[in-house]
């Protein structure tokens, strides 16, 4: 069995308000770990009370370009009978990571998938926005080069909520560009740190947003809202 397991938005412990007890009893049944980084996965099971010690409980690395067979070997004591995670760095697995292919793959090959629910910056931030919810994207990262990122925001349709994210570096930059590209009309919301004691949400028109400090984003686990 492939079991989809929600992992922490930012912080190092679990916030039972967003965690159903089922979590801790389904890491409890785990034989091994797909995972996107495995520091990430070896903390993800320090956090639980494991069938055996967490370090030695096998971590399989999934990353953007990995290979048909190299999934094929992940999933190879799955159809033996053992019970596998799978789990994102952040949030939900699958959403803008490659753990999607492993779905896929263990599919095909008629493994039974099953999911815990958890936290997802995504839908959280779209709730908490009070952008527009019936018709949105998410677009993942942006272009880097701030010439094919203009354009690219200039591109959005209107009619829908936008979503994208950044690296935490780099959200001082992406705001300054956003404040300075859109349309003044425009309402971006600022999402940071979600379920944290930190968590900030704000939504203002492009006009408003120019009108205040927007103080040091730098480091902080941000995600961007648009509705033109």
């Amino acid at each position: 069995m492939l079991i989809l397991l929600p992992n922490l938005l930012g912080g190092s412990s679990f916030d039972q308000r967003y965690f159903p007890e089922e979590l801790a009893r389904e890491v409890a049944l785990l034989d091994g770990l797909i995972a996107e980084s495995v520091p990430a996965g070896r903390a993800f099971l320090k956090a639980f009370k494991t069938k055996k010690a967490a370090h030695l409980i096998p971590i399989a690395h999934i990353h953007r370009d990995v290979k048909r067979e190299e999934i094929d070997f992940f999933l190879a004591p799955l159809l033996k009978g053992e019970h596998f995670g799978l789990i994102s760095d952040a949030g939900l697995p699958c959403l803008a990571d490659p753990g999607y292919q492993v779905v896929r793959r263990a599919q095909e090959q008629g493994i039974e998938v099953r999911m815990v629910m958890g936290p997802t910056s995504l839908l959280m931030g779209l709730m908490l926005s009070g952008l527009p919810g019936q018709a949105f994207t998410f677009h993942g990262y942006l272009p880097k080069k701030p010439e094919e990122l203009i354009a690219a925001i200039r591109a959005m349709p209107k009619n829908y909520t936008h979503i994208f994210i950044e690296a935490p570096f780099r959200n001082n930059k992406i705001m300054r560009i956003l404040l300075s590209n859109l349309p003044s009309e425009s309402r971006l919301c600022l999402a940071a740190d979600l379920t944290l004691p930190t968590q900030q949400v704000m939504t203002k028109t492009v006009r408003d947003w120019q009108k205040i400090p927007l103080g040091d984003l730098e480091g902080r686990y941000c995600l961007f809202l648009l509705a033109h």
